[in-house]
């Protein structure tokens, strides 16, 4: 190569810096349709309200690595902000794990009875992608905090099916 690129490397990063600050303008714009406060962004995405200030402020360059990555690697990122209610619900497919068992259960009341009884568990897991035949072992925490391990494939009736 002559050193030349097929490309103009100065509008290419107008573009790219320009792309990154619409991101942010379109996110502010959408948390405050929603009415959300920065306080309750941050609790939601376990931060600090100082640091999604930070962010709304561009003083935390979240983007920026990806950007100056695309920009001398000469690629063009286009973002798209848009409310998650306009995507249709229903369209994607996940492979999903169902487990059934009923356990016997006692119960000891403070005025000393034991009554007998038996409970009925179902247990869904759920994975986009998966890389394996279903779960190995589930844990079920109890009221006493007492964990009762179940080997899915052993001690249950498991079976796969796919969902979507």
């Amino acid at each position: 190569m002559d050193g030349r690129l097929p490309y103009d490397y100065r509008e290419l990063a107008y573009d790219l810096y320009h792309a990154e600050d619409q991101l942010l303008e379109e996110l502010v714009s959408l948390r405050a349709q929603r009415g959300m406060t920065q306080k309750q962004l941050a609790d939601e995405m376990g931060v600090s309200q100082s640091y999604v200030s930070q962010i709304e402020n561009g003083r935390k360059k979240l983007v920026t690595l990806l950007t100056d990555y695309a920009l001398e690697v000469g690629a063009r990122i286009t973002y798209s902000v848009e409310p998650a209610e306009l995507k249709p619900e229903g369209g994607r497919k996940y492979d999903t794990w169902k487990a059934a068992q009923q356990m016997q259960v006692t119960s000891e009341w403070s005025n000393g009875d034991i009554t007998l009884g038996a409970i009925n568990i179902e247990i869904k897991v759920s994975r986009q992608k998966p890389d394996h035949d279903g779960p190995h072992k589930v844990t079920v925490m109890g009221a006493s905090g007492k964990a009762t391990p179940w080997r899915a494939n052993e001690d249950m009736e498991s079976k796969k099916e796919l969902v979507g």
